[in-house]
């Protein structure tokens, strides 16, 4: 078993895991606030010195609440370069209290106020900045423009690994407890949790305001969302995936427990999400919901639905998509069990696979009340026995799927169990998050198998309550031995040899070396013969003895045996006494036919003298050097 050296993927949810510890229906517990790290005296500020690098990339270390502070409050050319943090860091260190609006309790003129990283377009944030799995605790922000958060204004950057917690971050627009606009570039939000409060007026996230041509990912919001309009539990403004929210979303119009406005692929809300319009558990306006549920209260006036409050007009696409939370809304016919108001009724939008509990006493649709119109095809309404087997989802993800060469066809998305989210589906990104591992191991590291045999090798994770990945398999020679996507490996028919099988999940792989030969139960036969060993001068002359001071040439004969793979001739040498000097020439020998002969000649240099024999031995390959043959040994002075 080995760690593969790229990079860190989906796995560094696993911050998320340790910041939120567990979502149930109910909500999850906030991120913790350290009870150590370096605290800050709202004044030092240290220009940071220590360069590290990871993967090849330059990064300065940031230990101190000071140093975090000088790139915040110099700007320039420090919001173009790389930072990772190597320590909590605690901006204020007490713990934050706020009403039920959302405004601070706490005396202001004891609190550190933070300058967020990055102004606006003029004055932007384009570096890396990887929390290392750290959190920043006694964020507060309070500002009456725009852009607030720990970072204001971010463009072609990348954010990640972070935990903020114990925060308060307001203003007007683009508010966010990470970052408050996540402009357009490769710009890139993963593996960051939010806790406390964030409040403003347009375009507020808990964890980013806007992010509207960038990517937030693996994220996930324990805080209290306020504001007015596009106003969400992990973003105001933008699509997210593999996200979830259980913090409070209060807003007027475009209201989501994920997103405000977009869409959401793998999310999930078990928050409470109130507004007047326009306000959906997953997204309040537009965007299509792919494999998304809702646990959460969702309450508004109108186009109020449990997943969507309502799609584009133009048309959205909502799929695989589940709500058993309750659904309340002042006009009746445009609230739904899935969807406030959209286009369903009238084909513009698609829906398929979307299911609702039938004692929300809702359509799925919330327009069909008013049209009258049966409901479209792609909502059921089932009993809560119903929503808790696999067999009512039709054609959702629960189990990986392989195409005919063995390849990954579709990923996994949801599993069931009875023990987990009270037995209704939840995501299979969940279950690694919550059972992590450390690696995985093979059932057999060697195999040996007779020709047109099978056998199945199983995967065991690293420890034994953690979750499999997806797993990849691979053969390094098809034509020896070959396997499929559930690790079922088939030898070959008629060749005989060795090939390496690798699965591969996550960040870890683990291989099996494979032996094909005629019969798994017989003795393995010589596949090759070497004769004897013939030494000519340079000049072409036969030689009795192995000459001294001057190079030489040995012919090697070489006679396929039986049926198999090819091999390798490795000619060594030794003293006379056997001691191995270390030369080891050798030459490839292909394609030779069952009982054909060959002969190949290596120049083997003697200046020092002190070679006494020579060996040669047919191998199986130049990564394997198991004998296929006996070896052939020339001596003599």
């Amino acid at each position: 078993m080995k760690k593969r050296l790229f990079g860190l993927c989906f796995v560094l949810v696993l911050l998320c895991a340790a910041l939120a510890v567990s979502a149930l229906a109910d909500g999850a517990a906030p991120p913790p606030i350290p009870t150590e790290g370096d605290v800050w005296d709202g004044v030092t500020i240290t220009q940071p010195s220590k360069l590290t690098q990871v993967d090849g990339v330059n990064f300065y270390e940031i230990s101190t609440c000071a140093e975090l502070a000088y790139i915040a409050q110099t700007g320039g050319e420090w919001w173009s370069r790389n930072y990772i943090l190597t320590n909590d860091l605690i901006l204020n260190d007490v713990v934050l209290e706020w009403d039920e609006d959302g405004n601070l309790k706490n005396d202001l003129d004891s609190l550190h106020l933070w300058t967020p990283i990055g102004k606006n377009y003029s004055n932007m944030f384009t570096g890396i900045f990887d929390g290392g799995g750290h959190t920043i605790s006694g964020l507060v922000v309070i500002q009456d423009g725009d852009y607030a958060g720990l970072f204001g204004y971010a463009n072609r950057s990348s954010i990640k690994n972070l935990g903020v917690t114990n925060a308060h971050v307001s203003g007007k627009n683009y508010v966010g407890g990470i970052v408050g606009y996540f402009g357009a570039g490769t710009t890139i939000i993963e593996s960051c949790c939010f806790s406390g409060v964030v409040t403003g007026v347009g375009i507020v996230g808990g964890i980013a305001g806007n992010h509207e041509y960038g990517s937030i990912t693996n994220c996930c919001n324990t805080g209290t969302v306020t504001g007015e309009s596009y106003v969400g539990g992990i973003t105001g403004a933008g699509h997210a995936t593999n996200c979830y929210n259980t913090g409070t979303v209060t807003g007027e119009s475009r209201v989501g427990g994920i997103t405000g406005n977009a869409g959401s692929t793998n999310c999930y809300n078990t928050g409470t999400v109130t507004g007047e319009s326009q306000v959906g558990g997953i997204g309040g306006y537009g965007g299509n919901a792919t494999n998304c549920y809702n646990r959460g209260s969702v309450t508004g006036d109108e186009l109020v639905g449990g997943i969507v409050g309502k799609g584009y007009d133009r048309g959205v696409t909502i799929k695989n998509c589940y709500n058993i939370g309750p659904v309340t809304g002042t006009e009746a016919t445009s609230t739904g069990a899935i969807v406030g108001s959209d286009g369903a009724v009238w084909s513009k939008d698609t829906i398929t696979g979307c299911y609702y509990l039938n004692t929300l006493e809702l359509y799925g649709c919330g327009n069909v009340a008013a049209s009258g119109a049966t409901e479209p095809e792609g909502f059921y309404a089932r009993t809560a026995a119903q929503l808790k087997q696999q067999s009512t989802y039709k054609g959702w993800a629960f189990e990986t799927t392989y195409n005919d060469r063995g390849a990954v066809n579709e990923e996994q998305v949801w599993a069931i169990s009875a023990d987990t989210n009270d037995g209704y589906p939840h995501f299979f990104w969940k279950d690694l998050v919550d059972h992590p591992i450390s690696g995985f191991t093979l059932s057999s590291d060697t195999l040996t198998l007779g020709l047109g045999e099978t056998a199945v090798l199983s995967v065991s994770p690293v420890p034994d309550t953690g979750i499999l990945p997806v797993l990849t398999w691979k053969s390094n020679s098809s034509s020896i031995a070959s396997v499929n996507g559930k690790g079922e490996v088939t030898a070959n028919t008629k060749r005989t040899g060795t090939a390496v099988i690798t699965v591969s999940g996550g960040d870890y792989s683990a291989t099996c070396t494979i032996t094909v030969q005629k019969s798994a139960t017989e003795t393995p036969k010589d596949e090759y013969s070497i004769g004897s060993l013939t030494l000519t001068s340079s000049d072409g002359a036969a030689l009795s003895s192995i000459p001294k001071g001057t190079s030489f040439w040995v012919t090697i004969p070489v006679k396929k045996l039986n049926v198999g793979g090819n091999t390798l001739i490795l000619l060594a040498t030794y003293t006379a006494e056997g001691q191995f000097l270390g030369n080891l020439m050798c030459v490839q020998v292909d394609e030779l036919p069952e009982g054909g002969t060959v002969k190949v000649s290596l120049l083997m240099d003697n200046a020092a003298g002190n070679i006494g024999k020579i060996k040669a031995i047919p191998v199986a390959s130049f990564g394997n050097f198991t004998s296929v043959g006996a070896a052939s040994e020339f001596s003599g002075d």
